[in-house]
């Protein structure tokens, strides 16, 4: 399986705000590849499959979705992978989702 981009940027973030991106999942061999199991490092990352089954010498788009409302304390870059599985039990793809989250805008001490 691989993955179109492998390293997904989605950019840079403010606190609570979420992004969305789109992974190209490709099948290079002769039989088709059931994706049973997705996990990703972070429980902000999302990640949808337009199908579990990829054709062989076929593809389906992965929609990525991070979602940073929950995290309000991370400033700086955040770097996720994201791995999935196939009916086998074997590690089937990897590929990784990076964002940058904006620092905290500076205090304006007085301003009404």
């Amino acid at each position: 399986m691989i993955a179109n981009p492998a390293v997904l940027d989605l950019g840079t973030l403010q606190h609570g705000e979420s992004r969305e991106g789109t992974v190209e999942i490709a099948n290079p061999t002769d039989k088709a590849v059931a994706i049973t199991k997705l996990e990703s490092d972070c429980s902000c990352l999302k990640v949808v499959l337009d199908a579990k089954v990829i054709p062989p010498r076929g593809s389906v788009a992965a929609r990525v979705v991070v979602d940073m409302r929950e995290e309000r304390e991370f400033t700086g870059r955040l770097g996720m992978s994201v791995r999935a599985w196939d009916s086998s039990g074997s590690l089937a793809l990897s590929f990784q989702v990076n964002v940058t989250m904006a620092s905290y805008p500076p205090q304006t001490r007085g301003a009404q």
